[in-house]
Parts: structure tokens; C-alpha cells; sequence
């Protein structure tokens, strides 16, 4: 069974940089996010799907 999956992107002031909407087969994601064009800093992705929100923090440098 396949879930709705939102997958945002947010630089460090708050700022949505990506969002993309899909559906998924649990238990497994993937997803490679390409941030040659984000600035240097820190940056949070989140995964909402229909039975959980997870929060991650990545470092571009």
C-alpha cells in the first residue's frame, strides 16, 4: 500500500528551497537532492508522510 509523501527542504532563516509531493512504498525511500546551487550553511529536510513527520539537519559546504 502506498502512502502520500511530501518532502521539503528549508534553508536556515526558514525559507522553503524544495518541496516535492509523491507516493511512496513503506518502509523504504530514497530520494538524491542535488544542492549545487544551495549556499554554504545549514539546512532541514522533512519527510511528512500520512502516518509520520520526520526531521532531519544537513550541512552544505
Amino acid at each position: 500500500m502506498k502512502n502520500n509523501c511530501k518532502l521539503q527542504v528549508f534553508d536556515a532563516v526558514g525559507k522553503m528551497v524544495f518541496e516535492e509531493q509523491s507516493k511512496i512504498q513503506p518502509p523504504y525511500y530514497t530520494k538524491n537532492l542535488n544542492c549545487v546551487n544551495y549556499k554554504k550553511g545549514v539546512y532541514l529536510v522533512v519527510l511528512q508522510t500520512d502516518v509520520e513527520r520526520l526531521v532531519k539537519k544537513f550541512v552544505v559546504e
